[in-house]
């Protein structure tokens, strides 16, 4: 049985007999019942095929998606610029920074297969002054890709680079597969134009490896991939400011400080 408290009334006249009376307020509170449970029925309708349109959806999101951002093939070559500023005690002016300006190449040297069947990639950077001299093998690095995750390890400590699906928001654990204090990383954007040195990559996207300052320090790094590139920018910025009189709170830089800046200029697919 229908139970509806607040259907219209009918006010019946003295023309009209009891029985009929009685008989058209059932009817119409039947009808009334019967358009609400319709209602009812529609907008119930209506949430189950936005819950399962979103189910649909994040069903068709690949556990992998995103994994063009760090592609890795044999033989492949990417090519950076990079300049830094360091502020150093020996300068006169320590507020004034010596610019280092180097090139750096990354190539993968072979493909092999994990423990756990996992992808691992032999990467060997090379160092030069400048365009104008010869390649110098600096270091091997490794970097290892799952349908889940990338992994580089950069001077003996593995970094989390990736964690897939991408998705816009996103945050993981940088420090994951290291022994150090766990340091949150984020996906800031996806699939967002990002230019370097005049180059336009159309779809690229931005991690967030820390974003700290206050009176004292500000330390700030991020990194962007390029879809079908990988790596194309990276900046580390650590600032430290003067803690004594009377300069302190004007964030005057000391040294100690460095601003790290790498950009791609060259690479092959």
């Amino acid at each position: 049985m229908c139970a509806c408290n607040s259907f219209p009334k009918i006010v019946c006249t003295k023309r009209v007999s009891p029985l009929t009376c009685l008989t058209m307020k059932l009817s119409n509170s039947t009808q009334y019942c019967l358009h609400t449970v319709r209602i009812f029925l529609f907008l119930f309708g209506l949430v189950l095929a936005a819950v399962g349109c979103r189910e649909k959806n994040a069903e068709s999101i690949p556990k992998n998606f995103g994994e063009s951002y760090y592609p890795l093939r044999v033989g492949a070559r990417i090519s950076y610029s990079v300049r830094q500023e360091l502020y150093e005690a020996s300068n006169p002016n320590p507020s004034i920074p010596r610019i280092v300006t180097y090139q750096l190449r990354e190539e993968v040297l072979d493909k092999s297969k994990g423990e756990n069947g996992e992808d691992l990639f032999r990467v060997a950077r090379y160092m030069r002054p400048s365009g104008l001299d010869n390649w110098q093998l600096d270091s091997m690095w490794t970097v290892k890709k799952t349908d889940s995750y990338v992994v580089k390890t950069e001077h003996n400590v593995p970094y989390m680079k990736l964690s897939f699906p991408l998705k816009e928001g996103k945050s993981w654990n940088g420090n994951a597969y290291n022994d150090r204090q766990s340091r949150p990383y984020r996906l800031l954007t996806l699939n967002k134009p990002f230019v370097v040195n005049g180059t336009n990559f159309p779809n690229s996207a931005m991690v967030l490896h820390q974003a700290d300052s206050n009176l004292l320090f500000k330390e700030v790094g991020y990194e962007v991939f390029a879809d079908s590139i990988g790596l194309i920018y990276k900046k580390h910025e650590y600032l430290r400011y003067c803690d004594r009189d009377p300069c302190i709170g004007s964030k005057e830089i000391i040294s100690g400080s460095v601003v790290s800046e790498l950009s791609v200029f060259e690479y092959t697919r």
